[in-house]
């Protein structure tokens, strides 16, 4: 009945990583990038241990033609592939969180090198019983330096964390730190799993754990996806609608506001200078509220076109104007830096929910679109 339950398990996490990398291709009309090529190398890995996992736990101790033979190739191949799972994690952690292709390339021949002591110590395994021992009876045992594996992998998962704390610490960008928090579940799983595995012979959690974690990431990552403007990084309309949707009658400290913004002439850049110059100023407008509005964690949003809204809530409305000429200067500065030549130039108006008989999502978010055009028009 165990060996059933045990054999069940596997499968099942076998099933749900085909399903995952079935639907990660699919999604892809085109070439994949670079962090998805990456996320599909971990769920193929994780697929491939299960896989061993299984076959491992059949042929312990059975007796036929080969059988010792085939353990011994099996029991290689998974204690390979147990750190190389956490070196593909690393890689997709470190691509996923910095972005730089030439950073990864950089590092990769420091990030291989527990890899390769771990590969070099298991494939000597089969004479030295250094990492694993298949004995005449065809009976797996831990070798003198079994714990040398999860320890080398574990490498790979603190100094993945550790990347993600110092790049969340950095960061003022909500929609990254939200990405951050959940890269920061995958580290912890096969730990708890690898620790009990290696104290209690007979368990194997480690991977079925792993891909549930895997699971609640792709969920994540999809989530991540619906919510986020695609073109700035910013939220966009179907975030903040939820949001709102969710926090506007909870009661809280402060005001709630909400402040509109629209890039004044905004046409005229892309018709003078293009598309993909206009793109660049979104981009830019982007990065000047996210700098503004970061320290209150505020919520940022791209509404569409050339249109932004602010979410959050403030003391009073004194800290929302403070907040406006704020955003006001930074484009002064920018504009008086030259690194673009168009002139950049916003309107914005605010509302406070409850105010003057506002109670509603539309009549929160239309009332600061109304004091916009009063701003845009009194100019």
């Amino acid at each position: 009945m165990l060996e059933l339950l045990y054999l069940e398990v596997d499968i099942l996490g076998i099933v749900i990583l085909m399903m995952l990398l079935f639907n990660l291709i699919k999604n892809q009309r085109r070439k994949m990038l670079l962090d998805q090529n990456l996320f599909a190398l971990l769920l193929i890995t994780n697929l491939f241990l299960l896989i061993c996992d299984a076959v491992m736990y059949l042929l312990n101790h059975r007796q036929f033609a080969y059988a010792r033979e085939w353990n011994i190739v099996i029991t290689t191949i998974y204690f390979i592939l147990s750190p190389l799972i956490c070196f593909f994690w690393l890689l997709y952690n470190d691509y996923k969180i910095n972005q730089n292709k030439k950073r990864l390339l950089k590092y990769m021949p420091i990030y291989v090198i527990p890899t390769i002591i771990s590969t070099f110590l298991t494939l000597l395994s089969p004479i030295t019983g250094w990492i694993y021992a298949i004995d005449k009876y065809n009976d797996y045992h831990k070798g003198s330096l079994f714990i040398g594996i999860p320890l080398l992998a574990f490498t790979y998962l603190f100094y993945a964390a550790y990347l993600t704390i110092k790049k969340g610490k950095e960061s003022d960008d909500l929609t990254k730190k939200e990405l951050y928090h959940y890269m920061l579940i995958l580290p912890i799983v096969p730990f708890i799993g690898s620790v009990v595995q290696s104290f209690i012979c007979g368990v194997s959690i480690t991977w079925i754990l792993v891909t549930l974690t895997l699971l609640n990431m792709y969920i994540n990552i999809q989530n991540h996806q619906i919510y986020t403007d695609q073109l700035t990084g910013l939220y966009n309309r179907k975030f903040i609608e939820n949001y709102l949707l969710n926090n506007m009658q909870k009661p809280k400290d402060g005001i709630l506001f909400a402040l509109f913004i629209d890039v004044d002439k905004f046409k005229g850049i892309n018709d003078t200078f293009g598309h993909l110059i206009g793109d660049k100023a979104l981009i830019q407008i982007a990065t000047i509220l996210k700098r503004a509005c970061s320290v209150k964690k505020d919520y940022l949003a791209r509404m569409g076109g050339d249109e932004f809204l602010i979410v959050g809530r403030r003391a009073s409305r004194d800290e929302v104007e403070a907040m406006t000429r704020q955003i006001q200067e930074r484009v002064e500065i920018f504009n008086k830096s030259g690194q673009a030549e168009y002139i950049l130039s916003l309107s914005m108006g605010y509302t406070v929910f409850g105010e003057n008989n506002i109670h509603t999502m539309d009549a929160f978010i239309n009332g600061a679109d109304k004091q916009m055009y009063c701003h845009k028009h009194s100019k």
